[in-house]
C-alpha cells in the first residue's frame, strides 16, 4: 500500500490555510416569465403552491362534489321525483339546494344529525363546506411568506382597504378536515335518502289503502 504523498513544507513563519470548497452553482430556471408577486398591502403573498397542497385541495373539491350529488339524491327521494324532473328542482346553487333539502326533511319528518360538541346542524355544516369549496375553486392560490398556503380574492376586500387582498389559509390539516367532513355528510345524506325512500313507500301504501276502502259511487242510469 503506497503512502499518501505529503505536501512540501511551508516557508518559516507561514501557517497552512484551509481550502475553500467550491460549490457548483445550479443553472438558472428556464422559466423566466413568472408573474410578479400578488400584492396584499405588505407584499407577503407570492403565487403558486406546492404539489402536495394542489393534491389535497383537489381531493377536498372532489369530496364536496360527491357530497353535493348525494344532496340532490336526497331531494329526489323525498319528493319521489325521477332524474329528469328532479334536475329541474335541483339546478340551483348549493345554498338554495340546502334550503330545499332542509325544508323537505322538516316537512316529512326525516331526521338529520347534529355534529360535534358545538352541536352544529347538518345544514349549517354543509353551508360552511360550500363556502370553503367556493373559495378553493374560485379564489387565487398562493403562499404567505412562502410558508402558508392561502386563497385570496378581490371580492373579499374590506371598505377602506381597496389596496389590500384578503387571504384565507388552507393548510394540509384543514384540507384533510374538509375532505373528511364532506365524506361524513355524504354518508348521512345516504342514510337520510334510505329513510326518505321508506317513508315514500309507506305514504304510497297508505294512499292506496285509503282509495281501496272508499265506497264506490253508485252508477246512475241515464234518464
Amino acid at each position: 500500500m503506497s503512502k499518501k504523498k505529503q505536501p512540501p513544507p511551508l516557508p518559516q513563519g507561514m501557517t497552512p490555510q484551509k481550502r475553500e470548497r467550491k460549490i457548483k452553482e445550479k443553472p438558472p430556471s428556464e422559466n423566466t416569465s413568472a408573474k410578479p408577486p400578488i400584492k396584499d398591502g405588505e407584499g407577503k403573498l407570492s403565487p403558486g403552491v406546492p404539489d402536495s397542497i394542489k393534491a389535497a385541495a383537489a381531493e377536498a373539491i372532489m369530496a364536496h362534489s360527491a357530497m353535493d350529488a348525494f344532496l340532490e339524491f336526497f331531494i329526489w327521494d323525498v319528493t319521489g321525483l325521477g332524474y329528469d324532473d328532479g334536475r329541474l328542482l335541483t339546478q340551483v346553487d348549493a345554498s338554495k339546494k340546502i334550503k330545499i333539502a332542509k325544508a323537505l326533511a322538516k316537512r316529512y319528518g326525516v331526521r338529520s344529525p347534529i355534529f360535534g360538541p358545538t352541536k352544529k346542524t347538518l345544514w349549517s355544516v354543509m353551508i360552511d363546506l360550500a363556502e370553503a369549496r367556493n373559495a378553493m375553486a374560485h379564489g387565487v392560490w398562493g403562499m404567505h411568506e412562502l410558508t402558508i398556503p392561502v386563497v385570496s380574492s378581490f371580492r373579499w376586500m374590506e371598505d377602506g382597504h381597496e389596496g389590500r387582498i384578503i387571504a384565507e389559509s388552507f393548510e394540509i390539516p384543514r384540507l384533510k378536515a374538509i375532505t373528511a367532513q364532506c365524506e361524513k355528510v355524504k354518508e348521512c345524506l345516504e342514510k337520510m335518502s334510505f329513510a326518505a325512500q321508506s317513508l315514500r313507500k309507506k305514504l304510497v301504501e297508505r294512499f292506496l289503502q285509503e282509495i281501496s276502502n272508499k265506497p264506490a259511487h253508485p252508477r246512475r242510469d241515464p234518464q
